[in-house]
């Protein structure tokens, strides 16, 4: 939490590194089974990356799939579904 906080402050919140920064946590909390925690993170990159890099840039693609992924682990198949389309 530390490094994202420090990205945050120093860099902003849709920088690049915090972004990834964001990404690496809630990769851990879905490790974790954290679902929630993991779900509001990537949902926050996701978004981000939407508005710049833009909608079809691979950062942002691979912040859908991840999501995706998240629901899908959690049994959530309409969501997931949604996002791998």
């Amino acid at each position: 939490m530390l490094v994202m906080e420090t990205n945050k402050t120093k860099l902003g919140d849709d920088h690049p590194d915090t972004l990834a920064s964001m990404n690496s946590l809630a990769s851990m909390y879905l490790e974790q089974g954290q679902w929630e925690d993991a779900e509001q993170l990537f949902m926050q990159v996701m978004e981000a990356r939407r508005t710049k890099p833009g909608e079809v840039h691979p950062d942002t693609l691979t912040s859908m799939g991840t999501l995706a992924s998240t629901y899908f682990k959690q049994g959530r198949w309409d969501e997931a579904e949604q996002l791998f389309i």
